[in-house]
Protein backbone atom coordinates (compact mmCIF):
# COMPACT_ATOMS: atom_id res chain seq x y z
CA UNK A 1 0.00 0.00 0.00
CA UNK A 2 2.85 2.29 1.14
CA UNK A 3 4.27 1.73 -2.23
CA UNK A 4 1.25 2.68 -4.59
CA UNK A 5 0.96 6.21 -5.88
CA UNK A 6 -3.25 6.12 -5.02
CA UNK A 7 -2.38 9.77 -3.24
CA UNK A 8 -5.24 9.86 -0.94
CA UNK A 9 -3.78 13.34 0.32
CA UNK A 10 -5.12 15.24 -2.93
CA UNK A 11 -8.23 14.09 -2.82
CA UNK A 12 -10.69 16.64 -2.86
CA UNK A 13 -13.80 15.39 -0.54
CA UNK A 14 -16.34 17.82 -0.98
CA UNK A 15 -16.70 17.14 -4.60
CA UNK A 16 -16.70 13.12 -3.50
CA UNK A 17 -19.27 13.85 -1.13
CA UNK A 18 -21.24 16.51 -3.20
CA UNK A 19 -24.75 14.87 -3.53
CA UNK A 20 -25.03 13.89 -0.45
CA UNK A 21 -23.91 17.52 0.68
CA UNK A 22 -26.62 19.19 -1.63
CA UNK A 23 -29.39 16.88 -0.67
CA UNK A 24 -28.64 17.90 3.00
CA UNK A 25 -28.23 20.99 2.79
CA UNK A 26 -31.28 21.45 0.60
CA UNK A 27 -33.83 19.06 2.01
CA UNK A 28 -37.20 19.77 2.77
CA UNK A 29 -37.41 21.07 6.19
CA UNK A 30 -39.32 18.42 8.67
CA UNK A 31 -39.73 21.43 11.68
CA UNK A 32 -43.60 20.64 11.11
CA UNK A 33 -43.67 16.95 12.37
CA UNK A 34 -43.57 16.75 15.85
CA UNK A 35 -44.29 14.04 18.93
CA UNK A 36 -44.58 10.13 18.12
CA UNK A 37 -43.46 11.02 13.98
CA UNK A 38 -41.06 12.68 14.57
CA UNK A 39 -39.28 10.35 17.20
CA UNK A 40 -40.39 7.38 14.83
CA UNK A 41 -38.68 8.72 11.97
CA UNK A 42 -35.36 9.09 14.20
CA UNK A 43 -35.46 5.68 15.05
CA UNK A 44 -36.44 4.82 12.22
CA UNK A 45 -33.03 6.63 10.06
CA UNK A 46 -31.16 5.57 12.96
CA UNK A 47 -31.85 1.86 12.31
CA UNK A 48 -31.55 2.17 8.61
CA UNK A 49 -27.92 3.71 8.84
CA UNK A 50 -26.62 1.24 11.65
CA UNK A 51 -28.16 -1.92 9.12
CA UNK A 52 -26.08 0.15 6.46
CA UNK A 53 -22.94 0.06 8.40
CA UNK A 54 -22.76 -3.60 9.24
CA UNK A 55 -24.10 -4.20 5.79
CA UNK A 56 -21.05 -2.08 4.17
CA UNK A 57 -18.39 -4.13 6.62
CA UNK A 58 -19.80 -7.40 5.53
CA UNK A 59 -19.44 -6.03 1.77
CA UNK A 60 -15.81 -4.83 2.50
CA UNK A 61 -14.36 -8.16 3.89
CA UNK A 62 -16.72 -11.07 1.37
CA UNK A 63 -17.39 -9.26 -1.57
CA UNK A 64 -15.13 -7.42 -4.33
CA UNK A 65 -16.60 -5.91 -7.77
CA UNK A 66 -16.16 -7.61 -10.78
CA UNK A 67 -13.97 -6.94 -13.46
CA UNK A 68 -14.45 -8.13 -16.67
CA UNK A 69 -11.75 -8.13 -19.19
CA UNK A 70 -11.32 -8.07 -22.82
CA UNK A 71 -10.18 -11.25 -24.66
CA UNK A 72 -6.60 -9.46 -25.86
CA UNK A 73 -5.52 -7.93 -22.65
CA UNK A 74 -4.22 -4.83 -24.35
CA UNK A 75 -5.18 -2.90 -21.18
CA UNK A 76 -6.05 0.27 -22.97
CA UNK A 77 -9.18 1.37 -21.81
CA UNK A 78 -10.52 0.97 -17.82
CA UNK A 79 -14.73 1.55 -18.13
CA UNK A 80 -16.41 1.93 -15.00
CA UNK A 81 -20.11 2.42 -14.51
CA UNK A 82 -22.27 2.12 -11.13
CA UNK A 83 -25.55 0.80 -11.71
CA UNK A 84 -27.15 -1.85 -13.79
CA UNK A 85 -31.02 0.18 -14.69
CA UNK A 86 -31.96 -1.01 -18.01
CA UNK A 87 -31.72 2.22 -19.76
CA UNK A 88 -28.56 3.02 -18.72
CA UNK A 89 -26.99 -0.39 -19.78
CA UNK A 90 -28.62 -0.40 -23.35
CA UNK A 91 -27.17 2.94 -23.41
CA UNK A 92 -23.42 2.11 -21.68
CA UNK A 93 -23.34 -1.21 -23.72
CA UNK A 94 -22.61 0.13 -27.38
CA UNK A 95 -19.04 1.94 -25.83
CA UNK A 96 -18.68 -0.64 -23.37
CA UNK A 97 -18.09 -3.27 -26.69
CA UNK A 98 -14.83 -1.33 -27.97
CA UNK A 99 -12.13 -3.28 -28.52
CA UNK A 100 -9.48 -3.26 -25.66
CA UNK A 101 -11.99 -1.91 -23.05
CA UNK A 102 -11.98 -3.37 -19.44
CA UNK A 103 -15.00 -2.95 -18.24
CA UNK A 104 -15.81 -2.87 -14.05
CA UNK A 105 -19.52 -2.54 -12.72
CA UNK A 106 -20.06 -1.65 -9.36
CA UNK A 107 -23.27 -3.36 -8.60
CA UNK A 108 -22.29 -6.51 -10.01
CA UNK A 109 -20.03 -8.27 -7.33
CA UNK A 110 -18.53 -11.75 -7.01
CA UNK A 111 -17.58 -12.93 -3.43
CA UNK A 112 -13.57 -12.72 -2.29
CA UNK A 113 -12.90 -13.12 1.66
CA UNK A 114 -10.48 -10.46 2.14
CA UNK A 115 -9.75 -9.04 6.06
CA UNK A 116 -7.03 -6.78 4.92
CA UNK A 117 -9.28 -4.52 2.84
CA UNK A 118 -11.45 -3.39 6.05
CA UNK A 119 -8.50 -2.48 7.94
CA UNK A 120 -6.87 -0.21 4.91
CA UNK A 121 -10.26 1.47 4.74
CA UNK A 122 -10.58 2.18 8.03
CA UNK A 123 -6.56 2.95 8.25
CA UNK A 124 -6.70 5.75 5.92
CA UNK A 125 -9.97 7.23 6.95
CA UNK A 126 -7.83 8.07 10.23
CA UNK A 127 -4.87 8.95 8.51
CA UNK A 128 -6.48 11.42 6.29
CA UNK A 129 -9.66 12.57 8.82
CA UNK A 130 -8.34 16.51 8.89
CA UNK A 131 -9.41 16.73 5.19
CA UNK A 132 -12.99 15.43 5.38
CA UNK A 133 -14.02 16.25 8.77
CA UNK A 134 -13.26 19.89 7.31
CA UNK A 135 -15.28 19.15 4.74
CA UNK A 136 -18.40 18.21 7.53
CA UNK A 137 -17.63 20.73 9.26
CA UNK A 138 -17.34 23.59 6.49
CA UNK A 139 -21.41 21.90 5.63
CA UNK A 140 -22.25 22.71 9.45
CA UNK A 141 -22.27 19.28 9.84
CA UNK A 142 -21.28 17.32 13.00
CA UNK A 143 -19.48 14.06 12.84
CA UNK A 144 -21.30 12.53 16.29
CA UNK A 145 -24.76 13.00 14.01
CA UNK A 146 -26.95 10.65 12.10
CA UNK A 147 -25.89 12.78 8.93
CA UNK A 148 -22.29 12.65 9.91
CA UNK A 149 -22.26 9.03 10.50
CA UNK A 150 -23.94 8.31 7.13
CA UNK A 151 -21.92 10.54 5.69
CA UNK A 152 -18.92 8.82 6.89
CA UNK A 153 -20.46 5.60 6.29
CA UNK A 154 -20.65 6.33 2.43
CA UNK A 155 -16.83 7.22 2.06
CA UNK A 156 -15.80 4.22 3.96
CA UNK A 157 -17.74 2.22 1.41
CA UNK A 158 -16.34 4.24 -1.60
CA UNK A 159 -13.03 3.46 -0.36
CA UNK A 160 -13.58 0.01 0.17
CA UNK A 161 -14.26 -0.35 -3.22
CA UNK A 162 -11.96 2.23 -4.49
CA UNK A 163 -8.80 -0.03 -3.11
CA UNK A 164 -10.21 -3.28 -4.97
CA UNK A 165 -10.53 -1.88 -8.22
CA UNK A 166 -7.15 0.18 -8.10
CA UNK A 167 -4.43 -2.49 -8.37
CA UNK A 168 -5.89 -2.82 -11.73
CA UNK A 169 -7.06 0.66 -13.02
CA UNK A 170 -3.14 1.58 -12.50
CA UNK A 171 -2.11 -0.14 -15.02
CA UNK A 172 -4.29 1.54 -17.82
CA UNK A 173 -3.74 4.41 -19.95
CA UNK A 174 -7.51 5.84 -20.04
CA UNK A 175 -10.40 5.80 -17.42
CA UNK A 176 -13.64 6.08 -19.12
CA UNK A 177 -16.40 7.31 -16.44
CA UNK A 178 -20.09 6.67 -16.68
CA UNK A 179 -21.22 8.32 -13.67
CA UNK A 180 -18.74 10.33 -12.61
CA UNK A 181 -20.83 11.99 -9.98
CA UNK A 182 -20.94 8.82 -8.10
CA UNK A 183 -18.38 8.24 -5.10
CA UNK A 184 -16.64 5.90 -6.39
CA UNK A 185 -16.24 6.79 -10.40
CA UNK A 186 -15.23 10.24 -8.27
CA UNK A 187 -12.05 8.53 -6.53
CA UNK A 188 -11.36 7.00 -9.15
CA UNK A 189 -11.16 9.80 -11.76
CA UNK A 190 -9.59 11.75 -9.41
CA UNK A 191 -6.50 8.98 -8.60
CA UNK A 192 -6.46 8.45 -12.26
CA UNK A 193 -5.63 12.24 -13.01
CA UNK A 194 -2.80 12.33 -10.18
CA UNK A 195 -1.21 9.64 -12.27
CA UNK A 196 -1.04 11.34 -15.47
CA UNK A 197 -4.05 8.55 -16.66
CA UNK A 198 -6.71 10.12 -19.14
CA UNK A 199 -10.11 10.42 -17.50
CA UNK A 200 -13.11 10.93 -19.94
CA UNK A 201 -16.51 11.73 -18.47
CA UNK A 202 -19.18 9.95 -20.48
CA UNK A 203 -22.81 11.71 -20.08
CA UNK A 204 -25.30 9.59 -19.18
CA UNK A 205 -28.18 11.61 -18.76
CA UNK A 206 -28.48 15.45 -19.11
CA UNK A 207 -29.19 17.22 -15.63
CA UNK A 208 -31.94 20.08 -16.20
CA UNK A 209 -32.01 21.96 -14.01
CA UNK A 210 -33.51 25.81 -12.30
CA UNK A 211 -31.51 28.01 -9.89
CA UNK A 212 -34.63 28.24 -8.02
CA UNK A 213 -37.67 26.51 -7.48
CA UNK A 214 -38.78 22.87 -5.71
CA UNK A 215 -36.21 20.79 -4.30
CA UNK A 216 -36.62 18.27 -7.40
CA UNK A 217 -36.19 21.51 -10.24
CA UNK A 218 -32.86 22.21 -8.32
CA UNK A 219 -31.66 18.75 -7.40
CA UNK A 220 -29.86 17.64 -11.26
CA UNK A 221 -27.43 20.76 -10.69
CA UNK A 222 -25.68 17.97 -8.78
CA UNK A 223 -24.67 16.24 -12.53
CA UNK A 224 -21.93 18.73 -12.61
CA UNK A 225 -21.07 19.67 -8.78
CA UNK A 226 -18.18 17.36 -8.75
CA UNK A 227 -17.17 17.35 -12.44
CA UNK A 228 -12.94 16.18 -11.69
CA UNK A 229 -12.41 14.63 -15.23
CA UNK A 230 -9.67 16.10 -18.21
CA UNK A 231 -12.28 15.42 -20.71
CA UNK A 232 -16.24 14.86 -21.12
CA UNK A 233 -17.98 13.60 -23.88
CA UNK A 234 -21.78 15.08 -23.86
CA UNK A 235 -24.84 14.59 -25.55
CA UNK A 236 -24.92 17.93 -27.66
CA UNK A 237 -24.88 21.54 -27.96
CA UNK A 238 -26.99 22.33 -24.59
CA UNK A 239 -25.43 19.80 -22.21
CA UNK A 240 -21.78 21.27 -23.81
CA UNK A 241 -22.88 24.74 -22.56
CA UNK A 242 -23.97 22.96 -19.58
CA UNK A 243 -20.44 21.77 -18.45
CA UNK A 244 -18.90 24.79 -19.82
CA UNK A 245 -20.31 26.64 -17.15
CA UNK A 246 -19.38 23.86 -14.68
CA UNK A 247 -16.17 22.46 -15.66
CA UNK A 248 -12.65 23.19 -17.18
CA UNK A 249 -12.79 20.11 -19.11
CA UNK A 250 -12.24 19.29 -22.96
CA UNK A 251 -15.98 19.35 -23.79
CA UNK A 252 -16.94 16.93 -26.89
CA UNK A 253 -20.33 16.01 -28.55
CA UNK A 254 -20.78 12.41 -28.83
CA UNK A 255 -24.50 11.70 -29.14
CA UNK A 256 -26.30 9.09 -27.37
CA UNK A 257 -25.90 5.65 -29.05
CA UNK A 258 -28.43 4.09 -27.08
CA UNK A 259 -32.16 5.41 -27.53
CA UNK A 260 -35.70 3.90 -26.51
CA UNK A 261 -37.18 1.45 -28.55
CA UNK A 262 -39.99 2.79 -30.79
CA UNK A 263 -42.07 0.07 -32.40
CA UNK A 264 -45.65 -0.53 -32.26
CA UNK A 265 -46.67 3.25 -32.01
CA UNK A 266 -50.52 4.22 -31.45
CA UNK A 267 -52.13 6.94 -31.86
CA UNK A 268 -53.02 9.70 -29.34
CA UNK A 269 -51.11 10.87 -26.62
CA UNK A 270 -48.56 9.56 -23.65
CA UNK A 271 -47.95 11.28 -20.59
CA UNK A 272 -44.79 11.00 -18.94
CA UNK A 273 -44.46 11.49 -15.19
CA UNK A 274 -41.77 12.36 -12.88
CA UNK A 275 -40.67 10.86 -9.31
CA UNK A 276 -43.67 11.21 -6.61
CA UNK A 277 -41.79 13.76 -5.10
CA UNK A 278 -42.16 15.90 -8.32
CA UNK A 279 -45.85 16.85 -7.23
CA UNK A 280 -46.29 20.26 -9.06
CA UNK A 281 -45.32 18.65 -12.47
CA UNK A 282 -47.10 15.60 -11.86
CA UNK A 283 -50.54 17.30 -10.93
CA UNK A 284 -49.45 19.17 -13.77
CA UNK A 285 -49.83 16.41 -16.07
CA UNK A 286 -53.36 14.31 -14.40
CA UNK A 287 -55.09 17.31 -15.09
CA UNK A 288 -53.67 17.51 -18.87
CA UNK A 289 -54.00 13.93 -18.94
CA UNK A 290 -57.53 14.02 -17.49
CA UNK A 291 -58.58 16.98 -19.86
CA UNK A 292 -57.30 14.81 -23.14
CA UNK A 293 -59.04 11.95 -21.29
CA UNK A 294 -62.71 13.93 -21.74
CA UNK A 295 -61.94 15.15 -25.27
CA UNK A 296 -61.62 10.93 -25.89
CA UNK A 297 -58.00 11.44 -27.28
CA UNK A 298 -56.03 7.71 -26.73
CA UNK A 299 -53.81 8.06 -24.27
CA UNK A 300 -50.94 6.27 -22.04
CA UNK A 301 -49.55 7.43 -18.73
CA UNK A 302 -46.12 6.18 -18.30
CA UNK A 303 -44.40 6.77 -14.73
CA UNK A 304 -41.30 6.79 -13.03
CA UNK A 305 -42.21 5.32 -10.81
CA UNK A 306 -45.02 2.48 -9.79
CA UNK A 307 -48.01 4.16 -9.76
CA UNK A 308 -51.04 2.77 -6.90
CA UNK A 309 -51.95 -0.17 -9.00
CA UNK A 310 -48.30 -0.77 -9.43
CA UNK A 311 -47.87 -0.13 -12.99
CA UNK A 312 -44.68 1.51 -14.89
CA UNK A 313 -46.76 2.10 -18.21
CA UNK A 314 -50.17 2.37 -18.75
CA UNK A 315 -50.43 2.39 -22.53
CA UNK A 316 -48.13 1.78 -25.15
CA UNK A 317 -46.21 4.92 -27.05
CA UNK A 318 -48.00 6.88 -28.90
CA UNK A 319 -47.29 9.40 -31.49
CA UNK A 320 -47.62 12.32 -28.77
CA UNK A 321 -45.50 13.13 -26.12
CA UNK A 322 -46.63 15.37 -23.28
CA UNK A 323 -44.14 16.00 -20.15
CA UNK A 324 -42.23 17.74 -17.59
CA UNK A 325 -38.31 17.72 -18.08
CA UNK A 326 -37.61 13.27 -18.56
CA UNK A 327 -34.55 12.79 -20.68
CA UNK A 328 -37.12 10.74 -21.94
CA UNK A 329 -38.58 13.30 -23.51
CA UNK A 330 -35.19 15.01 -25.17
CA UNK A 331 -34.89 11.28 -26.68
CA UNK A 332 -38.56 10.89 -28.61
CA UNK A 333 -38.39 14.15 -29.89
CA UNK A 334 -34.77 13.31 -31.63
CA UNK A 335 -36.78 9.75 -32.57
CA UNK A 336 -39.52 12.02 -34.42
CA UNK A 337 -41.88 11.89 -32.20
CA UNK A 338 -44.08 15.01 -31.04
CA UNK A 339 -43.23 16.44 -27.71
CA UNK A 340 -44.67 19.17 -26.28
CA UNK A 341 -43.97 20.35 -22.69
CA UNK A 342 -45.82 22.44 -19.20
CA UNK A 343 -44.72 25.27 -18.16
CA UNK A 344 -43.22 24.16 -15.19
CA UNK A 345 -40.32 22.32 -17.65
CA UNK A 346 -36.96 23.67 -17.53
CA UNK A 347 -37.40 22.97 -21.48
CA UNK A 348 -39.81 25.71 -21.49
CA UNK A 349 -36.47 28.18 -21.72
CA UNK A 350 -34.96 26.32 -24.80
CA UNK A 351 -37.82 25.46 -27.29
CA UNK A 352 -40.09 27.37 -29.16
CA UNK A 353 -43.49 28.54 -27.65
CA UNK A 354 -45.60 26.58 -29.33
CA UNK A 355 -44.14 23.49 -28.08
CA UNK A 356 -45.45 24.65 -24.30
CA UNK A 357 -48.33 23.63 -22.88
CA UNK A 358 -49.21 27.43 -21.08
CA UNK A 359 -52.67 26.63 -19.04
CA UNK A 360 -53.81 23.91 -17.74
CA UNK A 361 -56.91 24.58 -19.42
CA UNK A 362 -55.86 24.06 -23.03
CA UNK A 363 -57.74 23.08 -25.76
CA UNK A 364 -56.46 18.92 -26.29
CA UNK A 365 -57.77 18.97 -29.87
CA UNK A 366 -54.89 21.43 -30.48
CA UNK A 367 -52.58 18.69 -29.76
CA UNK A 368 -52.27 17.11 -33.17
CA UNK A 369 -49.63 16.22 -36.11
CA UNK A 370 -48.30 18.76 -37.29
CA UNK A 371 -46.49 19.66 -40.89
CA UNK A 372 -44.61 22.65 -39.24
CA UNK A 373 -43.22 20.68 -36.20
CA UNK A 374 -39.58 22.04 -35.96
CA UNK A 375 -38.12 18.25 -35.70
CA UNK A 376 -34.60 19.73 -36.13
CA UNK A 377 -34.83 21.53 -32.30
CA UNK A 378 -33.95 17.87 -31.01
CA UNK A 379 -30.52 17.67 -32.12
CA UNK A 380 -29.69 20.41 -30.31
CA UNK A 381 -30.08 17.88 -27.23
CA UNK A 382 -29.14 15.17 -28.91
CA UNK A 383 -26.24 15.29 -31.93
CA UNK A 384 -26.71 11.85 -33.57
CA UNK A 385 -26.67 8.21 -32.23
CA UNK A 386 -25.92 4.40 -32.89
CA UNK A 387 -22.86 3.88 -34.83
CA UNK A 388 -22.55 7.26 -35.40
CA UNK A 389 -22.21 8.23 -31.70
CA UNK A 390 -19.98 5.24 -31.19
CA UNK A 391 -17.90 6.38 -34.19
CA UNK A 392 -17.20 10.05 -32.56
CA UNK A 393 -16.35 7.82 -28.89
CA UNK A 394 -13.65 5.81 -30.52
CA UNK A 395 -12.12 8.92 -32.44
CA UNK A 396 -11.64 10.69 -29.14
CA UNK A 397 -11.26 7.98 -26.58
CA UNK A 398 -8.22 6.24 -29.02
CA UNK A 399 -6.76 9.69 -30.36
CA UNK A 400 -7.37 9.70 -34.03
Amino acid sequence: MKNKNYNFEFLEFEKILSIDLWVLKNQDPTNSIKGFKKLFLKFNNFFNILKFFFGSIFRSIFFTPIIKFPKFKNLNIFYIRTFSRPDLVKHSEYYEKIEGTTLCVLDKRKKKFDLTNLYWCFFLLLKYKKLWIQVLHNNKIKFFSLSGFNLFIKLFNSFSDSLKILPVLLKYDKLVSFQEMMPVENILCQIANNNNIKTFGLEHAIGLYKETGDTWERYPVVHYLNTTCQNILCWGELSKKIFEKHSKAQIYIVGKAGLPETENISEGATFVFHSKKCKSANNALIGLSNICENYKIPLSRWYKEKNKDGIFRDGPLRKIIIGCSSNLLLELGFLGFEVYVIKESVLKNFLPKKLIIESISFNAKTIKFSESYPHEIWKEFIACTGKDSVAKYKNIILGN
